[in-house]
C-alpha cells in the first residue's frame, strides 16, 4: 500500500514572531532583530497580515495589508537560577540613543582624548585615573544600560574590555563583559541596519 502524506501549506497568517540572531554582545548576551506579527486584543490573537478580495468592474483583485512591530533586543542566552533573564527592547525611538552609546564607548579605545586611559604598571594593565561611562536611560520596563571601560583577566593576560551594566531599578545591578573587538563588531553589525 502506497503511503501519501498531505500537509497543510504554511501561511504567513500563522506566523507570530520573526527573530534573527545578529551578533553576540560578549559571551552571555545576544543581539536580535525581532518583528512581532500579531498581538492579543480582547483575548483574541490578531495577525498583522490580511488579504482582501474585491471586484472592480470585470476584474477580481486582491489587496494584502501587512504590519509588524519591530525592534532590536539584547537577550541573555541562558536563564540564571536566581533571577529572570535579561531582556532589553530597543525600538525605533531608542535605536539612535543605543548607537550613540556604542559610538561613545568605541572612543575609549580610539580617541586621543582617552589615549592615557590605560597604562602598564609592573607588567600589568591598570587605569591611570577615573574611568568614563555612558548610560542609556528611558528603555522599556524602566531599564537603563551603562557601558564603561574595564580590565579583564583572560587567564593569560589582562586586557581592556567593556563592562555592560543593566539596571532595572528593582534588583541589584547585573554586569556583563565584552571584548573591545566585540564592541566594534556590534557597531559594524548595526550601523547599516535600517529600523
Amino acid at each position: 500500500m502506497e503511503r501519501k502524506d498531505y500537509y497543510e501549506p504554511l501561511q504567513l497568517i500563522k506566523f507570530d514572531k520573526i527573530s534573527d540572531d545578529i551578533i553576540h554582545m560578549g559571551r552571555s548576551l545576544m543581539i536580535r532583530i525581532c518583528a512581532n506579527l500579531a498581538k492579543t486584543i480582547n483575548n483574541n490573537r490578531v495577525y498583522f497580515y490580511k488579504e482582501f478580495e474585491y471586484q472592480i468592474g470585470n476584474y477580481k483583485k486582491v489587496s494584502i495589508k501587512r504590519g509588524f512591530d519591530y525592534y532590536i533586543s539584547i537577550e541573555e542566552l541562558v536563564k540564571p537560577k536566581d533571577r529572570d533573564k535579561v531582556f532589553i527592547r530597543i525600538g525605533p525611538s531608542e535605536y539612535y540613543g543605543f548607537m550613540d552609546l556604542i559610538q561613545e564607548a568605541m572612543k575609549w579605545f580610539t580617541s586621543s582624548k582617552y589615549s592615557k586611559l590605560f597604562a602598564k604598571k609592573g607588567g600589568e594593565l591598570v587605569f591611570t585615573g577615573s574611568t568614563p561611562s555612558k548610560t542609556l536611560t528611558g528603555l522599556p520596563m524602566n531599564l537603563s544600560l551603562t557601558l564603561s571601560p574595564c580590565i579583564v583577566d583572560t587567564g593569560k593576560e589582562f586586557k581592556p574590555a567593556v563592562q555592560i551594566t543593566v539596571d532595572n531599578n528593582i534588583d541589584d545591578l547585573i554586569d556583563f563583559y565584552m571584548s573591545v573587538d566585540s564592541l566594534f563588531g556590534v557597531y559594524g553589525a548595526l550601523v547599516n541596519y535600517n529600523m
